[in-house]
């Protein structure tokens, strides 16, 4: 359980966690992972929705050094294997009576690494994180939109990617400025349509990890559940937190 500490000075607080977030495990292991089956690292991806949030939020009036924050957020939630990882992960939960939803599990994840790395989580930020992290649509949060949307469009363009010749680099850029400037029309957080537009061609993929891949996933978290330190679902953080290549 994460102690959640009140802060004084709340603008501080959110500059403070934007670069203590940076400096983070969970988003510096970004640098090493990536997609099952690609070899294009997350950083690079989540680098791109940090400063698409970042400059959305600005133009819009928020609060910038919270968008960022839980843009960060959003996209270190992210395994070995990313999505396909996921899936492996939940399973194994599941399996060893460890009953969690990914939303908690996701959230937990997060407050469990800043935590690690000496950042404070307040009660008003753990709120955010619940609303980032949730089912529901009705987000009442506008930097959590923006975060969400900068988050789930990066994951839209992955999806095309896949689907396309198109070159990536100039697929990444021209489609998070159209996000950006979608977003400054309309006053508020909106998804691009020419991203739904090349969405509604590509039919819906379920990637799975192959047998050998899932047992070695299983090994390495049998390992880190045994030896957590605490709670047995540490152990799952902790190997959430792994470089893809030392596995």
């Amino acid at each position: 359980m994460i102690k959640l500490m009140e802060v004084r000075d709340r603008d501080k607080y959110y500059e403070k966690l934007n670069i203590g977030i940076t400096m983070s495990n969970m988003w510096n292991s970004l640098q090493t992972k990536s997609e099952y089956g690609t070899d294009k690292s997350e950083k690079g991806y989540q680098q791109v929705a940090k400063s698409m949030s970042g400059s959305i939020a600005r133009e819009l009036g928020l609060d910038s050094n919270l968008t960022e924050c839980l843009s960060m957020c959003y996209g270190s939630y992210f395994p070995a294997y990313g999505k396909a990882g996921k899936k492996v992960i939940l399973q194994y939960l599941r399996e060893h009576g460890m009953l969690i939803s990914e939303e908690e599990l996701a959230r937990s994840y997060v407050e469990y690494d800043l935590s690690q790395s000496g950042n404070v989580i307040t009660p008003e930020f753990d709120r955010y994180l619940r609303e980032l992290f949730g089912n529901s649509v009705d987000i009442t949060i506008p930097e959590v939109k923006v975060a969400r949307l900068c988050g789930d469009t990066i994951d839209d363009i992955k999806r095309i990617e896949r689907a396309s010749t198109i070159n990536k680099i100039d697929l990444l850029y021209a489609m998070t400025k159209d996000v950006e400037s979608e977003c400054i029309k309309a006053g508020k957080p909106v998804k691009s349509a020419k991203i739904q537009e090349m969405l509604s061609a590509i039919t819906n993929e379920n990637i799975d990890i192959d047998d050998e891949t899932r047992k070695r996933i299983y090994g390495d978290l049998d390992d880190f559940v045994l030896y957590a330190e605490g709670e047995k679902i540490n152990g799952v953080y902790d190997y959430i937190g792994t470089d893809e290549i030392e596995l």
